[in-house]
């Protein structure tokens, strides 16, 4: 496992993927004892950064990790974190539960196979958290092993990137998660966090728990890819641009409402398999000709319609538990 650290954006340009050992400090692993992994626990203090990693027992063959910046955010020379996945061996278990803390700019980049054993006929997995980053780089790689990433996202203000670009693997489902909770900052600033997250393959998960976009012309698009998707909104999508997916629902006790237009039923239907949407008000950004309403008959639906929302060049079908009365013509 490559880990260096730095600073290389001075002047608004550059950023954690361009972390080299030339420009950056990298911590060196070889010391490490790799027949304790999984069993015992091993800190590297290297300036302001701290590698801690460690297995509590709770969970067999898991080695829990932690990477922090424990000077102040933003701080010159540990701005930036760069990983990759050579030479693994630190941390190489089966199940790899990696956090990283207190920095601006993150580049993730799982380019090798993290893990290519199983267990009990199961796949491996990387669980990874990015705590008050402003931006990053992530790519999940494409390998045996499931990815449940987490951005935790913090900025102090729209001087500067707040992008942060996410490609998922191209056949294990992947799950990655926006979100605010856990962060260090009362005042996160995740009005200003923008992304663009493409999962490809796999029955993929993505969750928006995010503060509403401080203006119009922020990138916020995720695009589910192949597979099944599944869209977890515990915010309003209306500043969210979305693809792909054949499920959009919320696993949150608040109501939050999902915004449809023609361009998003477009890019999230199926005449073989319609967009399901459940726990969540519907409210649509533009005008539609007409729009209906019929309950399934299915033992397994009775508490579900299908929608049919006409436009002047297109008709979309969609299912859901919650409507408007007005719709229903049957």
């Amino acid at each position: 496992m490559s880990i260096i650290y730095g600073t290389t954006n001075t002047k608004g340009t550059g950023g954690a993927s361009n972390l080299t050992t030339e420009n950056g400090t990298e911590i060196d692993l070889s010391a490490i004892d790799v027949s304790s992994v999984g069993s015992g626990e091993w800190t590297i203090d290297s300036g302001l950064v701290t590698v801690d990693s460690y297995n509590d027992g709770s969970r067999v063959h898991t080695q829990y990790t932690t990477i922090a910046n424990t000077g102040e955010w933003n701080d010159d020379g540990v701005k930036e974190l760069y990983i990759d996945s050579d030479n693994i061996d630190a941390i190489d278990t089966d199940y790899h539960n990696i956090t990283i803390e207190n920095f601006v700019d993150v580049s993730i980049h799982l380019d090798t196979e993290v893990q290519d054993e199983f267990i009990d006929g199961g796949p491996t997995s990387n669980n990874i958290t990015v705590v008050d980053a402003k931006r990053g780089d992530i790519d999940l790689g494409d390998h045996a092993t499931y990815n449940d990433l987490t951005i935790i996202s913090h900025s102090n203000g729209d001087s500067w990137s707040n992008l942060f670009t996410v490609n998922g693997s191209d056949s294990i489902s992947d799950k990655v998660t926006f979100t605010t909770e856990g962060s260090a900052y009362e005042d996160t600033g995740s009005e200003y966090t923008e992304f663009v997250v493409d999962l490809n393959g796999g029955n993929d998960i993505f969750t928006y728990a995010i503060d509403a976009a401080v203006s119009d012309d922020m990138t916020r698009s995720v695009d589910g890819g192949d597979g099944t998707d599944t869209l977890v909104l515990d915010a309003d999508s209306s500043d969210l641009n979305f693809s792909n997916f054949e499920v959009i629902t919320s696993d949150s006790d608040d109501e939050f409402t999902v915004t449809l237009s023609e361009d998003i039923l477009v890019s999230n239907s199926s005449s073989d398999d319609p967009l399901t949407i459940t726990n969540l008000n519907i409210d649509f950004a533009d005008d539609y000709q007409s729009i209906s309403a019929t309950q399934n008959v299915d033992d397994d639906s009775s508490e579900l319609y299908t929608v049919t929302v006409e436009y002047d060049d297109g008709s979309y079908t969609f299912i859901t538990d919650n409507i408007d009365q007005d719709w229903i013509t049957s």
